[in-house]
């Protein structure tokens, strides 16, 4: 009899499939490098592709630094401009004083109401805070001299970064008696005693080198130099012969620093203040009376 064919043999489906999942996890291989290895020295590994740049490329936003100029204003101080940078500064003030004054001599009663001060001033910094500057003008009807041709009070500069030793240049107070020094709005009584009025130098044009903190005495020891004209404020023309004034100041705090250009404790300090002062002044062939 004729022998029957053997039927074919196929693999199972089962490992057909596993074979091709096998085939397909296996990693690719990684792309080549840019730069061929073999042509570089031993030690050396070669340089990776840049990073491709953005079609936009997205600039980082500096942070606003707000307005180049701030304004400030205060009760008692104006209004100020000042650069952000500290390098420039302005400020900008005014008071007046309303007053009726009424007098009793000899049974005769008399009235008067006027507008006693008017002042306008300005002050300010130039390139640094310790170089500064202040302007004061005045023009009520009692602050004319007669013999003065402008409202000029105070226009001076002055350079505070020394410690022990800083300037003041132009026309301001001579620093000889507290009493005058002190500021029309520092006071505690409308007047200054009658004595200030008769027994002072007042303002004058000159050069003055000055310490709130000598030695470094947390302000307890101060002191003030000078040299003027001798021929008081808003004086035009010369003087034959030359008539200049020396000023000096010495000033002791033993109880601590304050402002003693200011007559009432505004500051409500928890502990008392005292300041004691030794000041001498010499002129010779003054033009002026006062």
């Amino acid at each position: 009899p004729t022998a029957r064919p053997e039927p074919a043999k196929f693999a199972p489906a089962k490992s057909a499939s596993s074979s091709s999942a096998s085939a397909h996890s296996a990693p690719l291989p990684a792309p080549p490098p840019t730069t061929d290895a073999r042509a570089l020295p031993p030690g050396v590994q070669a340089e990776e592709a840049p990073a491709p740049r953005p079609l936009f490329p997205v600039q980082a936003v500096p942070p606003d630094p707000g307005p180049p100029v701030g304004i400030a204003a205060e009760a008692g101080r104006g209004i100020s401009f000042r650069r952000q940078d500290g390098t420039f500064a302005i400020g900008l003030r005014a008071r007046f004083q309303l007053r009726d004054t009424v007098s009793w001599t000899a049974g005769d009663v008399s009235n008067e109401i006027n507008i006693r001060t008017v002042r306008f001033i300005t002050h300010g910094h130039l390139l640094t805070p310790d170089f500064r500057y202040l302007v004061q003008l005045a023009f009520g009807p009692a602050e004319y001299d007669p013999s003065s041709p402008t409202p000029i009070f105070d226009a001076f500069a002055e350079y505070v970064g020394l410690r022990d030793l800083n300037l003041r240049a132009g026309q301001f107070f001579v620093p000889f008696d507290r009493a005058r020094t002190t500021r029309e709005f520092a006071l505690q009584l409308v007047d200054r005693p009658l004595a200030v009025l008769e027994l002072n130098l007042d303002r004058d044009v000159g050069v003055m080198v000055f310490s709130q903190d000598l030695f470094g005495s947390s302000g307890r020891l101060g002191y003030a130099l000078g040299v003027f004209g001798g021929s008081g404020r808003n004086y035009v023309g010369g003087t034959t012969p030359p008539s200049p004034l020396y000023v000096g100041r010495l000033s002791l705090r033993p109880l601590g620093p304050f402002d003693d250009d200011v007559e009432g404790d505004l500051a409500r300090l928890p502990a008392p203040r005292l300041a004691l002062s030794v000041a001498g002044a010499y002129t010779a062939n003054a033009g002026r009376q006062r």
